[in-house]
């Protein structure tokens, strides 16, 4: 499962995700999770791993939002550039208790 949370200036989407997320490609950004534009998800107790992109974010790859990302396991994901597990720009996140 890729999760894409994308949310545009209109229309303002706050998510939990509590899942397993493994095995995916991303294209340029964000293997397992993409999350953009003003959101702020919850990416809570989940497996997060095997996931890749040619870029950045792996696991997860945060831009322009106030993730909490907590209590996840993370591991095996793999980026071109950087962020294997977790890649945030432009972000006030929260990154408490992962593995």
């Amino acid at each position: 499962m890729h999760i894409f949370i994308w949310v545009n200036r209109w229309e303002l989407c706050d998510a939990y995700i509590n899942n397993t997320i493994s095995n995916n490609t991303g294209g340029t950004n964000g293997g397992g999770i993409y999350c953009a534009d003003d959101t702020s998800p919850l990416i809570i107790n989940n497996i997060i791993t095997g996931n890749s992109t040619s870029t950045f974010g792996g696991g997860i790859y945060c831009t322009g939002i106030s993730p909490l990302i907590a209590y996840n396991l993370i591991s095996g994901n793999s980026a071109g550039t950087a962020g294997g597990g977790i890649y945030c720009d432009n972000t006030s996140a929260v990154i408490n208790g992962n593995t």
